[in-house]
Parts: structure tokens; C-alpha cells; sequence
């Protein structure tokens, strides 16, 4: 059985896709026919958001992601989740976002982007996502 751990580390993509969706955001309220002080409103709201995950820096909440060939295991500062990988898990070339079940029930979706692990744990997760599981129905 395939065996990965993975090591995320912060991303300048999540970055990036986190600005873009902001500065949308903000296009979006300025140019609605919105009253003058509900556009204020939802421009400070969106600023303050924006500063916040700028200064987050697109670093992930999980420090790695462990797959012993059955059970992945979700690490964090502190905490470790045991977990299953669900088949809407999706990939593309720039990220690909992982779908677990943990065992307490709840749903948690992953992001890992391609700059926040190196590029051979990058090719490692493909080929084990491709290949190296056979989904429970």
C-alpha cells in the first residue's frame, strides 16, 4: 500500500486566489445600486477581511496530512484527526482539495496547493489519489 505524509507549508497561490476573490468582492459592491452608506459598510467589511487573510499569508490551519496506505490522519498545532477520504475529493494542476470524513462525523474539505508542499510530495499525493486508493461504496 502506498504510504505519503505530507508537510504543507504557507502558499502564495491561496494568496493570490484570496486577493482576486477579495478585490471581486469589492468590485462588486462598489458597483451595485446599493445605497451610498450600505456600500461604505460593505467595502470596510471586505477591507478589513482582505488585511486579514493577507496577513494570514495563506497558511494552511493543518501542518500535515498523513496516509498509511487505510487511514489518513489530519494534523494540526496540537491535534490529530483520524479520517476518511471521500470521492469528491477534486483535483486540478494548481490545487487540489481533499474531502474527508472524520471519525466524529463532521465534514472537513483540505486545500493543499501546489506550492505548499514540495514538488515530489506534490507528485506523491497525484499518483496516490490516481492510483493508490480503491473508494468504498
Amino acid at each position: 500500500m502506498p504510504t505519503l505524509e505530507l508537510h504543507l507549508r504557507c502558499s502564495r497561490l491561496s494568496r493570490l486566489f484570496w486577493l482576486l476573490g477579495h478585490s471581486l468582492a469589492f468590485g462588486a459592491a462598489v458597483a451595485s445600486a446599493l445605497p451610498l452608506w450600505i456600500k461604505l459598510l460593505g467595502t470596510v467589511g471586505l477591507a478589513g477581511s482582505a488585511f486579514f487573510f493577507w496577513r494570514r499569508g495563506g497558511c494552511p490551519k493543518l501542518t500535515a496530512l498523513r496516509y498509511d496506505g487505510e487511514l489518513w490522519t489530519l494534523i494540526g498545532p496540537g491535534h490529530a484527526f483520524n479520517g476518511e477520504l471521500l470521492p469528491s475529493t477534486w483535483c486540478s494542476r494548481y490545487l487540489t482539495l481533499l474531502h474527508f470524513r472524520l471519525e466524529s462525523g463532521r465534514f472537513v474539505a483540505v486545500p493543499v496547493w501546489r506550492d505548499s508542499v514540495s514538488c515530489d510530495d506534490w507528485r506523491r499525493l497525484q499518483v496516490v489519489l490516481h492510483f493508490g486508493i480503491s473508494w468504498k461504496r
